[in-house]
C-alpha cells in the first residue's frame, strides 16, 4: 500500500517499508510473500486488502480508497522437456480514486481533505512520468531509470515499455460527475500513448544452475542475518526484517526447485 508518500506491507501487519528501498527502482525483495496454491489463497489476500487498506467514506463514495494498492504475483514455470526455468511477474495496481475536494464533503484544511490533495498530486506526478516516457522509444538505449515519487518508481516497468500493460478506467455514470469522468477518460487516453513492446522474449535458465544460484543467494542472506544479529543493534536493525523476508522467499524457491529435481 502506498499512502501519504510511504509504503506499507499489507501482508506483514502493515509494517512500514524502509525508504532505503527506493534508491532507483522499487525494491520488492524483503516484502512478505505467500505461496498461492488455489482460489482460496487469493481470497485470503482480498480479505487482507479490504480489512487493512486505507479507505474513507466521502459524499461521492461510501468506501473510497485513500491509498494506492499494489499486488505482485510471481510465477515460476518449468519446462520438463528442456529443463528450463522461466520466471515472470504480474503486477496489479488499484489507484486511489480522484475526487474533487469540494464534492467529497470534506474541507481542504481537514485531514480527509488533505488525503484527496495528496492522491491528486500522486496521479498528476504519474501523468508527468507518462509524458516523459512517451518521448522515448521502448527499444531505445536511453533508459528511464529514475522518476520522481514512489508511484512512478513502483510502476516503472509499465511506463518504460519493458512490460505488457493494460489500463482500466472506472467512471461515474452520474451527470453531476461529468467533469471527473471527462478528465479520467483524458488521463486514460494519455496513458494509451505509452510505447509498449509488442513482444517480450522470455529467456529460460537451466534448472540445475538455477537451483545452485538460489542456494548461493540463500547462504549469503543467512550469513547477512547472522552478521546483523551479532551487530550492535541486533534484530532491531531496520534491515533485519527485509533480510528475514528475503531468506524466506529464497527457501520457498529452493523447496520448489528441489521437488522438481527429486
Amino acid at each position: 500500500e502506498l499512502y501519504f508518500w510511504e509504503a506499507f506491507d499489507l501482508l506483514n501487519n502493515k509494517s512500514k517499508i524502509q525508504m532505503s528501498a527506493f534508491s532507483g527502482d522499487f525494491d520488492w525483495e524483503g516484502l512478505k510473500e505467500m505461496v498461492i496454491e488455489g482460489p482460496e489463497d487469493i481470497q485470503k489476500l482480498v480479505d487482507v486488502v479490504f480489512t487493512d487498506r486505507h479507505s474513507r467514506a466521502t459524499a461521492m463514495n461510501e468506501r473510497s480508497s485513500r491509498s494506492h494498492c499494489i499486488a505482485s504475483l510471481n510465477l515460476t514455470r518449468v519446462d520438463t522437456t528442456t529443463r528450463k526455468v522461466y520466471r515472470s511477474s504480474f503486477m496489479f495496481c488499484d489507484l486511489s480514486g480522484s475526487e474533487r475536494t469540494s464534492k467529497t464533503g470534506h474541507t481542504k484544511s481537514s485531514f480527509p481533505g488533505l488525503e484527496g490533495i495528496v492522491i491528486n498530486y500522486d496521479l498528476s506526478n504519474l501523468h508527468l512520468a507518462v509524458e516523459v516516457s512517451c518521448k522515448v522509444k521502448p527499444n531505445s538505449k536511453k533508459k528511464l531509470q529514475k522518476f520522481d515519487g514512489i508511484l512512478p518508481k513502483v510502476l516503472r516497468l509499465s511506463l518504460t515499455g519493458e512490460s505488457l500493460t493494460s489500463l482500466v478506467v472506472c467512471l461515474s455514470q452520474a451527470k453531476k460527475n461529468g467533469s471527473e469522468s471527462y478528465y479520467s477518460l483524458k488521463w486514460g487516453s494519455d496513458m494509451s500513448r505509452l510505447n509498449m513492446l509488442s513482444h517480450i522474449e522470455m529467456k529460460g535458465k537451466d534448472l540445475d544452475a538455477e537451483k545452485s544460484s538460489v542456494e548461493k543467494q540463500l547462504k549469503s542472506e543467512l550469513e547477512a542475518l547472522q552478521n546483523l544479529e551479532r551487530g550492535p543493534t541486533g534484530k532491531s536493525n531496520p534491515c533485519y526484517p527485509k533480510r528475514v523476508a528475503k531468506s524466506g522467499q529464497l527457501r520457498t524457491q529452493l523447496d520448489f526447485l528441489s521437488k522438481l529435481l527429486d
